[in-house]
């Protein structure tokens, strides 16, 4: 059964992966969501099936109100 689990540096792979097929006209850098997972990382999660493998994911910005993040 899928389940949602905090993503790590080790996830970002299999993120862009699905990001390009998800976003192709928005495409970024693996460091852009390295570098979410390492300021959000509550905020951060991958979706697993029984073996371990990313099927899905949910990538989150910290910001303060009024202050959007760069």
């Amino acid at each position: 059964m899928p389940a949602w689990r905090a993503a790590t540096a080790a996830d970002v792979d299999a993120i862009a992966c699905i990001a390009a097929i998800v976003h192709p006209a928005f495409p970024e850098r693996d460091e852009v969501f390295a570098d979410r997972i390492a300021r959000a990382a509550s905020g951060c999660h991958v979706l697993v099936d029984d073996a371990g493998e990313v099927g899905g994911y949910i990538l989150s910005h910290l910001w303060r109100r009024g202050d959007p993040p760069p």
